[in-house]
Formats: C-alpha cells, structure tokens, sequence
C-alpha cells in the first residue's frame, strides 16, 4: 500500500453528501434508518477486528533438485517478496515472488559485469510497489550494489574505483538509493553515499561513513560517522543520534517511510530506535539476552528482527508492537490460528508500510526457507453481519415506502 497524506479539504470545498444525508436523516425516519444502518458498516469497518493469518513458504516448484531460499525484504504496499534461491548444486540466485510467482534474476541481470567469477546475487529492497528492485552480487572476494528498472540492471559500486559496495536504503518512488563503498587494499576505508538515476552519486559526507537507511521521500539517510549512530536531512551536516550510555555505539539499520523513527542494534547488540534524536531500547523478554531490530513500518510503530539467548544462540523472529512489546512470532502466530508445524522462524527481515506483512527465514522441516507472515486484521464476522443486516433492513424499509408512495400518486392521479 502506498502511504499518502490525507488531502485537506476546507469546510467550503466538502463533499455535500453528508450534509444532505444528516438533513435527510431530520426528516424521514426511513432515511435516518439508512443512516444509521451506514454508520453500523462504518463501525464494522472500525471495530472488533480478527486477523486472517497465515504464513507462505518462498518457493520455486519449478527448480528440481534439493534448494534453500532467504526472504530480505518486502515491497511496502506488500506484492512483491525479495530474496535469494541456492539450489543444493549451483549458485545463489536473485528471486522475486509476486502473484504467487517465483521469479529467477539469477547471478546477474545484465552483462558484461565486473565479476570475472559471479557467486551470488540477492534481491533485498524494493520500491513501493516492488517495480525497482535493488540488492546485492559478488563473489567470496567482493560484493556491489545493483538497482534494477524495468530489466535494467544498473551497479552501484560507488563514485571513484571502490573495491566493493553495499546497499542501504531505496526511496518509495525506487530514483534513490543510499548505500557505502569500500576502499583500499584491505577495504576498511568507506564512504556513504545516496545514488539517484538523475544524478548519480553524491557523498554524504567524506570517508569513515556509511549510508545504511532512506526515508520514503529520500530526506532522511541514516547511518555511521566512523561509529557514531547519525542521521543526514536534506543533505546537511550530520546530526548525532542518542545513545543509551556515553560510548556505548549503536548501528542504524533502517528508517521508516515517514522519517519519525530509526531502528538498529547497538554494539553489544540490543535492539532500539530512535524517535528524532532520542534513542528508546526496544523491550527484551524474559529468556532473551541479545535482539537486533532490522525492519520498520511506514509510520514507524511496529519494527521487526530477531531475538536470541547466549546458551543456545537460538534465533528467533520478532515483531515489536507498542500495545505488546516483543512479540516472538514463533508463540504469536499460533495464538492467531496460525499453522506453524514443521516451522522454526529465525529472522523477520523486512516489513510491509503498513505493519501487517513479515518476510524473513527460518527451517520448514529442518530447510531453510524464507517465509511471508501475513497478520492483516479484518473486521470479526459477527461485526460485519450485523452491519449487513442493518443496512439491508434499511433498504429494504426505504423500498417500501418509496412503493407506497407511487401507489398513493398513482390513485390520485
């Protein structure tokens, strides 16, 4: 779904409808039924809600042989999953799912490219449609970005001649992307910089940097400052995100749609966000001792990552809500009806704008296997009959007295 404002409609340029209806529903009791009835659906759509869970695996019924799959990301309307297939004998492989569809973009979309020996390629953020894709290709000695637009591959290793790069964050509209290069023998050297099709690069600020989140307008980037958490707005200087104590670092890994929140881990990883400048460690339950927060929604309210203990260092996926905390999706989902037999879920790695689609991986039947967790809420039933009772009783009153109404013209005509 794309995130948009609300127009703003002053009192003199409102839809008249309303008005005629309340002035209706002042004269003719058939027609405040039929208002009433309208205020039930509206109430429906407003009130108790279910959920309609269910998780997906990501695969490829077409690929023979043995495979494992990795989900990175999401579209932010939800269409589109992003990842990587490695089949039991081969390379790893750049996938979309879409439309219950499982899409190869193989080891490279375009040729001739830098690699002399191409390893690996995964799809990891998109637009907010899903129709710009960007994500990450190598071998075991080097990694660069890539932007793909309508089958056009395009690399981003970055200005100047850097030995690899990484990818950040892209821009709803899919002509920003955020991302840092390295450089030098031994690629310790970076430089954050944002990437749009019109410009090209421009250099955040300098080396000892990195981009790593891109708010949906591309305002906000958020990122490092040798290894200090900072946020860039419009281009300008870097401003310096809270810490939790003096010195203790942290790394942002995302930015929600909106620009309100940052989320990331700090370096004796533990999960937090950031609203403005001020930093908030995300709630760690009971049996935990180390979270990583990944993935934000559009507005910036539900965040998603992992969670683990230092005896087993079993991973597990979570979401963070602010009515419940922490929330391990591994007990959550059940609780919704979801089936999870066979399931461990390992990481939620990216996040519908609305808060309500997961992508991530974890082990089906001791595989590993990306998944798509769907939690979307729907109105409860006996809500949603009630309403369509109402308002078809209502009709069906306002038929009638329209029938009388001609019969009694008819007769005195």
């Amino acid at each position: 779904m794309v995130m948009a404002a609300a127009p703003c409609v002053s009192p003199e340029s409102s839809p008249a409808r309303p008005a005629t209806l309340t002035r209706m529903s002042l004269a003719k009791p058939t027609h405040r039924l039929l208002a009433t009835a309208i205020v039930a659906v509206a109430t429906a759509a407003a009130g108790p809600m279910a959920s309609a869970a269910s998780i997906t695996p990501l695969l490829d019924p077409s690929v023979t042989g043995g495979y494992t799959t990795n989900g990175y990301g999401i579209s932010g309307d939800g269409s589109t999953i992003l990842g990587r297939l490695t089949p039991t004998a081969g390379d790893q492989l750049a996938y979309v799912w879409r439309n219950n569809t499982a899409t190869s973009l193989g080891t490279s979309t375009s040729a001739p490219n830098p690699f002399t020996n191409l390893r690996t390629s995964e799809a990891a953020k998109s637009d907010s449609t899903g129709g710009i894709i960007a994500g990450v290709q190598g071998n075991v000695f080097e990694v660069e970005a890539w932007v793909l637009d309508n089958g056009v591959q395009t690399v981003l290793r970055g200005p100047g001649s850097p030995d690899g790069s990484r990818l950040g964050g892209i821009s709803t509209d899919g002509q920003t992307v955020t991302g840092y290069s390295r450089y030098g023998s031994s690629s310790t050297t970076t430089t954050g910089w944002t990437w749009t099709a019109a410009g090209g690069y421009t250099s955040v600020q300098g080396s000892d940097t990195e981009a790593r989140g891109l708010s949906g307008d591309g305002s906000i980037v958020a990122g490092l400052v040798g290894t200090a958490a900072v946020r860039w707005i419009n281009g300008g200087p870097a401003e310096l995100l809270g810490e939790l104590a003096p010195g203790r670092t942290a790394t942002p890994d995302a930015v929600s749609q909106d620009g309100s929140t940052i989320v990331g881990t700090t370096s004796d990883f533990l999960a937090v966000s950031w609203s403005g400048l001020s930093i908030t460690q995300l709630p760690l339950n009971t049996g935990f001792d180390y979270s990583f927060a990944v993935g934000v929604s559009g507005d910036g309210s539900r965040i998603v990552g992992g969670a683990g203990d230092n005896t087993n260092f079993d991973d597990r996926a979570v979401l963070w809500t602010p009515e419940d905390g922490m929330l391990d999706l591994n007990a959550y989902l059940p609780t919704l009806g979801v089936d999870l037999t066979g399931w461990q879920l390992d990481y939620a790695q990216g996040i519908s704008y609305d808060g309500f689609k997961i992508v991530g991986d974890g082990t089906l039947n001791g595989v590993t296997t990306g998944f798509l967790v769907d939690i979307t809420p729907v109105p409860e039933p006996s809500t949603v009959a009630l309403a369509a009772i109402s308002i078809a009783g209502a009709g069906l009153a306002l038929r009638r007295r329209q029938l009388a109404r001609r019969r009694s013209q008819a007769a005195a005509s």
